[in-house]
């Protein structure tokens, strides 16, 4: 299982979650060689699953490239839409909006208004 989350700051984040902590060890390995270093394995507190997190921006952008490029189906949309972006002040929510709306991970979650994002970024 895999998402693409854009969060409430506007954090791009990326996550692989499975129950089988091999697999995503073989997956960081994968990933690291390929110099997408910043991934990082954590175990679930909450549950007996692994979850394989990226957050930092630059290296979440080049992973979504490298899937699309090489044949990514299921999220493609998504990735499409975050890979289209550029980021700026105007952009963010609508970008988390779209996203949202293509992706129902993140329609559980209350999203910041206008006023809200531009407060969100100020702090």
């Amino acid at each position: 299982e895999g998402c693409i989350v854009i969060t409430q700051l506007f954090a791009l984040r990326l996550i692989v979650r499975q129950n089988n902590r091999y697999i995503l060890e073989y997956l960081l390995k994968f990933l690291h060689q390929s110099h997408l270093d910043r991934w990082k394995l954590h175990g679930d507190n909450s549950s007996p699953s692994w979850v394989l997190v990226c957050e930092h921006r630059g290296t979440c952008l080049l992973t979504l490239r490298h899937l699309v490029d090489h044949g990514l189906s299921l999220k493609k949309p998504q990735a499409d839409c975050v890979l289209e972006t550029k980021p700026s002040c105007d952009t963010n929510l609508a970008l988390r909006e779209a996203v949202s709306g293509l992706s129902g991970q993140q329609s559980r979650f209350e999203r910041l208004d206008g006023q809200g994002v531009l407060r969100a970024q100020a702090i």
